[in-house]
This record gives C-alpha cells, structure tokens and sequence, in this order.
C-alpha cells in the first residue's frame, strides 16, 4: 500500500530508516535516545512479515483500513505501552503528580514522553487531572 506523500513531507529519508549505531536523538521531540534495536525485535519475534518495520508500519496500513491477522497483538501492544493504564503513561503522570508540576513540563522524564510519541501518543493536560 502506498502511503500519502504528505505524511513524509519534509521528512529526510534518512530519519526513517537508519542503523541503530547511527540513532540521531537530535530529531526526537525530546532529545533523547529510547528504544531498542530492529534486531532485537526480529530476533524476540516481534516483527511480522507483512509489516518489516513494525508498529508504525502496521499502524500505516491499519490507519489507511487495512486489516491483517496481527492487529489484535499490535492493539494489546499499545494498550501496554501507551493506553490509559500503561506502564508509560501511569508512570509519567505520577511523577508529575509527585513533583506537583504540570502536563506540560517536559524536564520530567523526557525519556517516557519520548517512548508514549514512538507510540502515538502525547501526554495532556486532561489526563493529569
């Protein structure tokens, strides 16, 4: 399936794919290296055939309606990773909490926000209360 070009506008190829040696932690929003690499995941058995580049590539295809024998195991990923109760979200809102701060203070754990964007989602105000 091919993918609208406005999606990748202004995006350098090289930000796409790019060997783990070379991460770039420039060109996340946070500034920060998280993550693993597509080794370790193809190795633990986490990359299917039809999606080679993993979540965001199943999330492409899923976005644009198509639908496959692994949307239910890529659903329950994000649900752990980045859902209302996962470890991620829960951990970064309480050290919000514990630091009586706001959503929006992006010195508190740059490296779980980066984490939730990998997986689409971004903190809000509205979850914090």
């Amino acid at each position: 399936m091919t993918y609208p070009k406005s999606w990748f506008s202004g995006i350098d190829n090289s930000w796409l794919i790019t060997d783990w040696d070379n991460y770039n932690k420039k060109i996340n929003n946070y500034g920060v290296k998280v993550g693993t690499t597509l080794e370790y995941w193809e190795d633990k058995g986490g990359i299917e055939p039809s999606h080679p580049y993993g979540w965001v590539h199943w999330y492409c295809d899923f976005y644009n309606g198509k639908r496959c024998k692994d949307d239910m195991r890529q659903i329950n990923r994000w649900v752990r990773t980045a859902g209302p109760k996962s470890r991620f979200r829960r951990a970064l809102i309480n050290l919000i909490i514990k630091k009586k701060s706001v959503y929006n203070d992006f010195s508190i754990s740059p490296k779980r926000r980066q984490t939730l964007q990998h997986w689409a989602y971004r903190l809000t105000d509205k979850d914090c209360i």
